[in-house]
């Protein structure tokens, strides 16, 4: 059984129909969404439909809760918060309804999936230095944890007093007994310098995770940033990936 993994979507359509087309010719036997669908770019209920079509498993992320009004966006910088209340304009209620019942977090008998962090997944914390990811882990109940909100993808492990931490595209084993943390990084806004869309994969038989990079058409995506008048620099940033 193939997973795939997304996050951070924020209505970057390019962005989500280049990945939903390379998973398409995998065999894929679950979609898992780590939040944040809505939020930053230009097609936010498209995005949803595209996602809602496929029947994935979702987690809330901030931005979601936020375009819904069940989140404050005070410690939103002022660019998010102009696209949190642009994309709230644009959400009829048959969205809103699917955004304000997404759970904080969902897990099986395997996995965590979280936006944030596990250590309290309503706090919206970020995770990018090894000694915050950490400490993380160390509050995951399953042996893997898939996490999102900071967009720059890593995988960290641990055990037999051991840890690796990566992030670079390809794949890694699942070491039995030991415990992994994943962020997925960002399909439409990638922030680690590589402006290509990125998710992850979790493969059943092979036991490994997979962190994946996929090209869009950057330049449609800033287009229609700029014709819906939303702050320019969420538009520059794509081509940036930062």
């Amino acid at each position: 059984m193939t997973t795939a993994v997304l996050s951070d979507v924020h209505g970057n359509l390019e962005a989500l129909d280049a990945v939903l087309a390379e998973i398409a010719s995998l065999d894929i036997e679950r979609l898992l969404v780590c939040g944040d669908v809505v939020g930053y770019g230009a097609n936010p209920t498209e995005c949803l439909d595209r996602l809602l079509d496929r029947h994935p498993v979702m987690v809330a992320g901030n931005h979601d809760w936020a375009a819904v009004g069940k989140l404050p966006t005070e410690s939103f910088s002022d660019d998010a918060a102009a696209a949190v209340l642009w994309t709230s304009s644009r959400l009829d209620e048959p969205h809103r309804q699917a955004l304000r019942t997404l759970p904080l977090e969902y897990r099986d008998e395997i996995l965590l999936a979280v936006h944030s962090s596990p250590c309290a997944p309503s706090e919206w914390s970020y995770l990018v230095e090894i000694d915050d990811v950490r400490r993380a882990i160390e509050t995951s109940d399953r042996p893997l944890c898939f996490v999102g909100h900071s967009h720059v993808p890593f995988v960290y492990g641990r055990g037999e007093g051991q840890e690796v931490f990566d992030r670079r595209p390809g794949r890694y084993p699942l070491r039995p007994g030991w415990r992994y943390l994943v962020n997925v990084g960002s399909v439409g806004q990638p922030r680690d310098g590589d402006p290509r869309a990125s998710f992850a994969l979790l493969h059943g038989e092979s036991k490994t995770v997979e962190l994946v990079r996929t090209p869009y058409d950057i330049r449609a995506a800033q287009e229609k940033i700029h014709a819906a008048a939303l702050p320019e620099f969420l538009a520059w940033r794509l081509r940036w990936g930062f």
